[in-house]
């Protein structure tokens, strides 16, 4: 018998289950689709996403992103990314 509660469960909102959390994903290497895939899939939202130049980063793919892996935020909370546009 557990007696803390399950995880994902919600106890404040009556046990919804729902967190209402969007638990940012890391995004660094990613191309921008899976990125944006990762950003829908953790409960949070695409941001801005601009470009930039990078000698290391392959072209199209996330440089950096607005807020820290792992952050856990309100859901739908705004994950801006930059995606590299190559040399």
């Amino acid at each position: 018998v557990a007696s803390c509660p399950l995880a994902g469960f919600n106890t404040a909102s009556g046990g919804s289950g729902d967190t209402a959390k969007c638990v940012v994903p890391s995004l660094k290497g990613k191309t921008l689709a899976s990125a944006e895939q990762a950003i829908t899939k953790a409960h949070c939202s695409v941001g801005k996403v601009k470009k930039a130049k990078s000698s290391h980063v392959k072209k199209g793919r996330v440089v950096s992103q607005g807020s820290g892996a792992g952050k856990s935020l309100p859901a739908g909370t705004k994950v801006s990314v930059v995606v590299s546009k190559g040399k």
